[in-house]
């Protein structure tokens, strides 16, 4: 279903579906400060892209395994989140993380960090087949998939 894939360096995609209100940034795991710049800015341009009204959904997909955490991704990793317009309400952000228990150590403190004060709602998930049931979930319930067996992100 997708609509439009971009590539860019370091084997970053993006992806628009749902008639661009939907969009999937995959990385392929290069954690050089170069790849994670290129991937932070493609972040924060999409909150730029993204449609002022109405709900709109985010995927972005670090689960490759070779995705780490380094300094520069945790401190470009909180720029995009404080980016992240926290009173827009409709704007449903998905996470995939690699299952490592580094991972899940991150993702505890991902949550404190991006819960605090946002209408926006998260989810953080170790696999992309269950971010993908939660953002077709919750695009039904915005009116944005109305039938059960629509294509899945």
């Amino acid at each position: 279903m997708s609509e439009k894939v971009e590539t860019y360096p370091y084997g970053i995609t993006r992806e628009w579906q749902h008639n661009n209100r939907l969009v999937i940034v995959q990385t392929q795991g290069d954690m050089s400060d170069e790849a994670v710049n290129e991937w932070a800015d493609l972040l924060l341009k999409t909150l730029t892209e993204m449609p002022q009204q109405g709900a709109f959904f985010f995927i972005d997909d670090l689960s490759h395994p070779n995705q780490g955490i380094t300094p520069h991704a945790m401190k470009r990793g909180r720029e995009v989140l404080s980016a992240t317009p926290r009173t827009r309400k409709q704007l449903y952000f998905a996470v995939v993380l690699a299952n490592s228990f580094v991972n899940r150590l991150t993702a505890v403190l991902m949550k404190q960090f991006i819960s605090w004060n946002s209408n926006v709602v998260y989810g953080i998930f170790t696999s992309r087949e269950d971010a993908n049931k939660w953002i077709m979930e919750n695009m039904k319930k915005e009116g944005i998939v109305m039938d059960e067996k629509a294509n899945t992100p």
